[in-house]
């Protein structure tokens, strides 16, 4: 490992001192470390016992993945009103995303992604979006992982506009393997603007909404 911190391989090692070493925990240590996701090959080697004892020499290698990770894609559709019966027009979308893993050495990312949405027949209706995050695993070695993330999003509609910012802080740890349990908060401030009262008339009035919300998530896989 060039980047990663001993300290982060280190700390998913969860061998006791005495206990007997099987090739069942040193499967189970090899899959916790594949599931940091920031190395491409995992190899664990055990040398068996020193001289004179009864503890074991192991050998854990690993081949570090890129740390930078990109995403383009987009996207066709159509707009129908809300009974789905009348075609009112087509849509297509874009987005990307680019991340840095393990910005530090510690397995933290930074990323940036946004999105692009907007209508072929009236090109001035669209949607843009632009996030930016930070994930921070293992706050004060606590084994509870960090996210923040910065939304801004702009909407231009028929009859209105609306400007929207958002605040999400995410808080999960994993208990065991498949079991997991998040905390999430969120909040939203909301504008609405530019009413457009007749096919002629568009006033400049505003209405602003504050939103916040929390709930807990709890995750287990069988």
């Amino acid at each position: 490992n060039q980047k990663t911190s001993d300290y982060l391989i280190r700390r998913k090692i969860k061998l006791e001192t005495g206990t007997p070493l099987t090739a069942e925990k040193l499967q189970q240590l090899k899959k916790e470390i594949e599931g940091l996701g920031l190395f491409r090959r995992v190899s664990i080697i055990d040398n068996g016992k020193q001289a004179n004892s009864q503890r074991h020499d192991i050998v854990i290698n690993v081949e570090e993945t890129k740390s930078i990770h990109v995403e383009i894609g987009g996207g066709f559709g159509s707009l129908y009103d809300e009974d789905a019966v009348f075609f009112k027009d087509n849509v297509v979308r874009s987005f990307g995303l680019i991340r840095h893993n393990n910005f530090f050495g510690g397995g933290e990312s930074v990323y940036m992604r946004g999105g692009l949405k907007r209508r072929l027949t009236n090109a001035d209706l669209t949607e843009r979006s632009l996030a930016v995050g930070y994930r921070e695993p293992d706050i004060l070695s606590s084994q509870i992982n960090g996210n923040v993330e910065l939304l801004t999003s702009l909407e231009d509609e028929i009859a209105f506009d609306s400007d929207e910012k958002q605040l999400t802080l995410k808080f999960d740890r994993t208990f065991d393997p498949g079991i997991s349990a998040a905390l999430k908060y969120t909040f939203e401030i909301s504008r609405t603007f530019n009413f457009e009262t007749s096919a002629d008339t568009t006033e400049e009035l505003e209405e602003n909404f504050i939103l916040g919300s929390v709930g807990p998530v709890i995750s287990w896989d069988r």
